[in-house]
């Protein structure tokens, strides 16, 4: 990828943040205790994404690669640790198209 060390650090930090918090607010349909801290991570995400701004990324470029990188990451997580399926072929391949959604946004300049 051609993007500079920083926001790749942050867009790794988005994703984490992003998946994490909806893993809590999962987990908070029976506990509200984890809803009020996936709550909490999502001001973290705002954050973060200021800071990704802020430190050059274009806003497509920027919320482009957060969300394909958050749909991602919500599918693994969802299918590992909550026993999710994803439908073959259309989630399936609607994944996959995302991942390389991912790698042609994160070519540009």
């Amino acid at each position: 990828m051609l993007m500079n060390r920083t926001i790749a650090i942050l867009l790794a930090a988005i994703v984490g943040a992003e998946t994490y918090a909806q893993t809590l607010i999962e987990k908070g349909l029976k506990n509200k205790e984890y809803l009020i801290f996936g709550l909490i991570l999502y001001v973290i995400v705002g954050i973060i994404y200021y800071l990704m701004l802020k430190n050059g990324s274009k806003m497509a470029i920027a919320n482009a690669l957060w969300n394909a990188g958050t749909t991602v990451g919500v599918a693994l997580v969802g299918w590992v640790a909550f026993g999710q399926k994803l439908q073959w072929p259309f989630e399936v391949s609607g994944l996959v198209l995302v991942i390389i959604g991912v790698f042609l946004m994160g070519m540009s300049k």
